[in-house]
């Protein structure tokens, strides 16, 4: 009873697989394979039980003197099916005894999909070594901008009385300000938006102020505000950004 659990157990872990597997007898004929392969061979156990290897695998060339050595991979190898179709696999052979007789455990994987997991796998390295790449820089300019800040606010207090260099030298340290939220936020979590009530003439008016040195000499800006647009909830930095975007 315990023996006949356990093969049912392991029926059943094989049947879970997306690996074909079969397995051939010493005389090269299939006694078993799991589910996968039946899909990819489209052909049953019970049809197949018995078959030789050469009656899947008509154009797979095997030398079995050395493979009853060692494990033997073969890629592209077409496989034409029953009912006329074909499918491309990479092809396994292993050494492997069942209940004391010799034979051979193949594998089957569907290049298709071999290939889709190996190109998810290089987009997920190549993410990893973006995301890498953003930490080190933002790590890098924290200190400039931590050194600006500082720099705006002792060029504040030096320029009192002088009304349009204050909003000018307020508008370089807002800014700064901004940019250390951003590289706080590239490098930790993203975190939800900071929503408090703005008006949106003030997102404007700062972002006109802080490209007020980009603006070519023969453009001109005139401001005509609604006054009847009450204060929105929004994210005051993300939204500098988003009409920053624009304007330029």
């Amino acid at each position: 009873m315990a023996k006949t659990l356990s093969e049912t157990c392991a029926h059943n872990l094989l049947d879970g697989m997306q690996t074909g597997v079969l397995w051939f007898d010493a005389q090269r004929q299939v006694q078993y394979m799991n589910l996968a392969a039946s899909a990819m061979l489209r052909c049953g156990l019970e049809k197949a039980r018995g078959k030789p290897f050469h009656w899947f695998f008509p154009k797979t060339s095997v030398d079995w003197d050395v493979c009853r050595l060692k494990i033997l991979t073969l890629h592209e190898q077409m496989i034409e099916r029953e009912d006329g179709t074909r499918v491309e696999v990479s092809m396994t052979l292993t050494p492997h005894e069942v209940s004391g007789q010799p034979g051979w455990l193949v594998e089957l994987v569907e290049t298709e999909r071999h290939t889709r997991i190996m190109e998810e796998e290089e987009r997920w390295h190549q993410y990893e070594a973006g995301t890498q790449l953003v930490r080190t820089l933002a790590h890098e300019v924290k200190n400039p901008l931590a050194g600006i800040y500082g720099a705006s606010q002792l060029l504040l207090k030096r320029l009192q009385g002088d009304e349009k260099a204050e909003q000018l030298v307020a508008v370089i340290a807002k800014e700064v300000k901004r940019l250390q939220q951003l590289v706080d936020r590239m490098l930790g979590p993203k975190g939800a938006l900071q929503k408090a009530p703005h008006n949106i003439h003030a997102v404007i008016a700062h972002v006109l102020a802080a490209l007020e040195g980009e603006k070519p000499g023969n453009v001109a800006v005139r401001f005509d505000y609604d006054p009847s647009i009450p204060e929105l909830a929004l994210d005051f930095d993300q939204m500098v950004q988003a009409f920053m975007n624009l304007v330029r």
